[in-house]
């Protein structure tokens, strides 16, 4: 069974847009990481193998080979989490662990990278100084080109090894060799400022990117309710055409038949169904019309409430007494039951028996012969229940916090794509030119309307072919006690 809710509370703020741009963000950067890897995770196996044999001479060889075997030993790891988050940051986004992998990745790399400048880096030999500076300043190239899109990533990878080979240089190295290690560090510092440059290009890009995006989604959005809105005025026009001639053709016949004396021979009889049929269709066309005008003032925002204290067991008998001769000429049977004894609400009662009849005579109109309509009031609450002796001990008032007016009914029930439409204005299941059932499709509208005024909730429950369930839920606040009412509240 699927339930739609006609009143939902309001959601979203300035914050949760600033989170959903900061992930939408957060989701870019790790996705054009992602893309960038397989160059990175390349020209690391290309490059160390390279330094290595550059530096050959002056080293012990066995060193160079463990240390090119750790760096393809990283790099195969970084290999594995690559293709493991091959294909994330679609519609599930990425594993939480996605953007560790990727920094702590570029940490062991860049440390790596560092333990071979260190043990590689002969100070006594400019040749070698020069070797290693000149991939170090390519390496750091290289990042900025390929880590930018995350900067956590590119400081762990670059740090390294700039760090060991400034602190190499500067410690043994001479007049040259720390000129050209100075100069390698402020090349360095240039790049990493480059670099927060172009990552901060890159969450602008992406946040203008998922603003556009939502821009347009909107107006989608929009579009497609404007369209909707057309399209229910305009089968509103021709429901309305069709409910207005139909009683306007009945009085405007019989009246000409009663005037012009046609069937005067026949009796008093004849003339007093007419003035029935007449009759029958006045009222329905008033109450076409102040259908209308309910919702209209609903929507102005002018309908004006005054609160009465209003027992919920009377409204719903009035309610049904109401209804009940439809639903006997319909073979539907419509009763109260489940209601709480003495429950009083302060809401406006007009508005109240509108809600109660509007649902009833929608359940009993949906509703074949022989089903059932149930009406039930339960306070669903603890509002201040001391000293109320119609409502306390009463197990089903403890631990919630509404008043749930429900009405049940075995009918037809309404598909669970058509749930939300039947609670527009002028909505109606069917076509106005081939529809069963008559009415103005307003109905449902205003109960949600009128249960909004009151900061309620309008729920609809319903599974096709086995009926529907209407549920008015009232803040238990409104509900009064023996002490509100002998205090006259």
């Amino acid at each position: 069974m699927t339930t739609v809710q006609a009143n939902p509370s309001e959601t979203g703020s300035q914050t949760s847009h600033q989170t959903a741009i900061d992930a939408a963000v957060r989701n870019g950067q790790l996705l054009m990481f992602q893309r960038n890897q397989p160059l990175t995770l390349v020209s690391n196996l290309v490059i160390a193998p390279v330094y290595g044999l550059a530096v050959w001479q002056g080293v012990v060889g066995l060193d160079v080979f463990w240390w090119v075997g750790a760096i393809y030993f990283i790099t195969a790891i970084r290999i594995g989490i690559y293709l493991r988050l091959r294909g994330a940051g679609g519609a599930q986004g990425w594993p939480a662990w996605a953007l560790k992998s990727f920094v702590g990745g570029s940490l062991a790399a860049g440390l790596v990278w560092g333990i071979g400048v260190m043990m590689f880096t002969d100070t006594a030999d400019p040749f070698a100084v020069g070797i290693s500076s000149f991939f170090v300043a390519g390496m750091i190239s290289g990042a900025t080109a390929a880590l930018s899109p995350l900067m956590p990533a590119f400081i762990c990878f670059a740090a390294p090894f700039v760090l060991a080979f400034a602190l190499v240089v500067l410690d043994d190295g001479g007049d040259a060799q720390v000129a050209m290690a100075v100069s390698l560090f402020v090349y360095a510092c240039g790049m990493f400022w480059v670099t927060s440059k172009l990552n901060r290009q890159i969450s602008q890009m992406l946040t203008l990117r998922w603003t556009n995006s939502s821009l347009v989604a909107e107006v989608i959005a929009e579009k497609d309710r404007a369209e909707t809105a057309s399209r229910v005025k305009s089968d509103f026009l021709a429901r309305m055409s069709h409910e207005l001639r139909t009683p306007l053709n009945s009085i405007i016949g019989f009246s000409e038949t009663i005037a012009t004396g046609r069937f005067r021979d026949k009796g008093l009889d004849k003339y007093e169904e007419f003035a029935a049929e007449i009759h029958d269709s006045g009222r329905h066309l008033l109450d076409l019309i102040d259908d209308i005008l309910d919702i209209a003032k609903i929507e102005a925002g002018r309908l004006e409430l005054e609160d009465q204290n209003v027992d919920l067991a009377d409204a719903i008998d009035f309610a049904i007494s109401v209804q009940v001769t439809h639903a006997q000429a319909q073979g539907v049977s419509v009763t109260a039951i489940d209601v709480d004894p003495g429950l009083v609400m302060r809401v406006n009662e007009r508005a109240l028996r509108q809600i109660l009849i509007n649902l009833i005579s929608n359940a009993v109109k949906f509703t074949p012969n022989g089903g059932q309509v149930t009406v039930s009031a339960r306070l669903e609450g603890n509002p201040r229940l001391e000293g109320n002796p119609r409502l306390e001990g009463n197990p089903r008032l403890e631990g919630n916090q509404s008043i749930d007016l429900m009405v049940r009914d075995t009918g037809i029930g309404i598909p669970q794509d058509k749930l939300l439409e039947v609670l527009q204005p002028f909505s109606q299941l069917e076509s106005p030119f081939t529809r069963q059932f008559s009415g103005s499709g307003l109905g449902l509208a205003i109960v949600a309307s009128l249960v909004g005024h009151y900061g309620g909730e309008f729920l609809l429950s319903s599974q096709p072919r086995m009926g529907t369930t209407a549920t008015v839920r009232f803040p238990a606040a409104r509900a009064l006690t023996m002490a509100d009412l002998v205090e006259g509240r």
